[in-house]
C-alpha cells in the first residue's frame, strides 16, 4: 500500500482513538453527577456506533487491497501463459529441426554420397545455430 494509503489510515485511527478517549472522559465527568447511568449508557451506544464504523472503514480498506492483490495475480498468471505458449511453440520448432536433421542424417549414412554428407553437414550448422539464438533469447 501507498504511503498515502498508510496516512489516510493512521489519521482515522487516531480520529478512533480521540474520540473514544473523549467519550471516557465524558462518562467519568458524568458518573460523580445525577443520572450518571443514562450518560454511561449514552456513552457506551457512542462508542459501539464508533467501533462499528471502525468495521466498515476496515472492510472496505481490506476489499480494496484484496482487489488490487486478484489483479496482480491475474496478470501475472496471464504472462505465465503467454510464455509457456511461447515455448510449446519453441518445443514444436525444435522436434521439427530434430526430424530435419534425422532425415537428412540418414539419407548420408544410407548412400554415402559426398553431396548427402555436405547436406547433413549444413543441417547441423543450421540446428546449432538455431539453437544459439534461442539459447540466447
Amino acid at each position: 500500500m501507498s504511503n498515502n494509503g498508510n496516512y489516510k489510515k493512521d489519521l482515522i485511527y487516531i480520529l478512533i482513538i480521540a474520540t473514544l478517549i473523549i467519550c471516557g472522559l465524558i462518562g467519568v465527568f458524568a458518573y460523580f453527577r445525577e443520572g450518571a447511568f443514562d450518560i454511561i449508557s449514552c456513552v457506551a451506544t457512542v462508542v459501539s456506533i464508533v467501533l462499528s464504523v471502525v468495521a466498515i472503514i476496515y472492510t472496505m480498506f481490506e476489499g480494496n487491497n484484496s482487489a488490487k492483490v486478484n489483479q496482480e495475480t491475474m496478470n501475472q498468471l496471464q504472462q505465465i501463459k503467454n510464455e509457456i505458449k511461447d515455448l510449446s511453440l519453441k518445443m514444436v520448432e525444435l522436434n521439427t529441426k530434430k526430424s530435419e536433421l534425422s532425415h537428412v542424417l540418414e539419407q548420408a549414412v544410407d548412400t554415402k554420397s559426398d553431396t548427402d554428407r555436405d547436406k547433413a553437414w549444413v543441417a547441423i550448422e543450421n540446428l546449432k545455430s538455431y539453437l544459439n539464438e534461442d539459447l540466447d533469447e
